[in-house]
């Protein structure tokens, strides 16, 4: 989403046409993209919000891995154990054989019983986080190896945190997402991570502040997965349709 490319996965460009009438918000849009275009270009991370998971988040991750037209390197990561079919997470044309697609598979690994406070930290070796949070830094390291990339041409997607906060003490998943956004911001990348929370809740989040901007979702019913936009000291866009 966080892209100014035409051709290329924006959601917030692709959906423009859907946000309001033109002569009304036609300003506003141009200066939203100018805004995305810039945070873009020094590598970001966006937090996607919605209190449930499903379709919307499963159309949302798709975009914002990237235009299957654009060469992309794509890392997504399986947190949330509720997902059977991976294929709608990625956009079509796109394929987890594909070369330039990794998948990082955490949910068997982040099952079974929650540390209780008395237990925290887990015993050397005991707690999968360490090992995940260097899985990924290493698909990242072998994605940008030897390359020189372009801004937002590396995706990553963490799907979801939900599970963390449920297992490890704030402060614990903090220290992940710190660490793993900075990773993303320092090789230009663009990443996404989802919590299935209330946007009012999510950006009181200790941690919201390691984001660039937020994607609130929306479904009503049978009606289209809209989102709207959050950015600093620019406030939330129009409700817009995911294309």
């Amino acid at each position: 989403m966080v892209s100014g490319d035409r051709e290329d996965d924006t959601a917030a460009d692709a959906a423009a046409a859907d946000a309001a009438a033109p002569d009304e918000s036609a300003d506003e849009d141009e200066e939203l993209s100018r805004r995305l275009q810039q945070i873009k270009q020094r590598g970001c991370n966006v937090l996607v919000t919605k209190s449930t998971g499903g379709p919307a988040v499963d159309r949302i991750t798709a975009r914002l891995l990237g235009s299957p037209r654009e060469e992309r390197y794509r890392i997504l990561v399986m947190i949330r154990d509720d997902v059977d079919a991976l294929a709608v997470k990625f956009p079509g044309g796109v394929s987890i054989l594909d070369d330039e697609t990794h998948l990082v598979d955490y949910r068997d690994e982040l099952d079974g019983d929650d540390p209780t406070p008395e237990q925290f930290p887990p015993p050397e070796g005991e707690d999968p986080l360490p090992n995940l949070r260097a899985e990924l830094e290493n698909r990242m390291a072998d994605c940008v190896a030897g390359r020189d990339l372009e801004p937002a041409q590396l995706r990553v997607g963490v799907d979801s945190l939900g599970p963390l906060l449920d297992r490890y003490p704030t402060s614990t998943v903090s220290e992940f997402v710190t660490d793993v956004t900075s990773s993303v911001r320092g090789a230009d990348g663009m990443g996404h991570f989802h919590v299935a929370m209330s946007d009012e809740r999510a950006r009181e989040l200790p941690f919201a502040s390691a984001f660039d901007a937020r994607i609130e979702l929306r479904q009503i019913q049978a009606r289209p997965v809209a989102h709207r936009i959050h950015l600093p000291e620019y406030g939330a866009s129009d409700w817009m349709y995911v294309r």
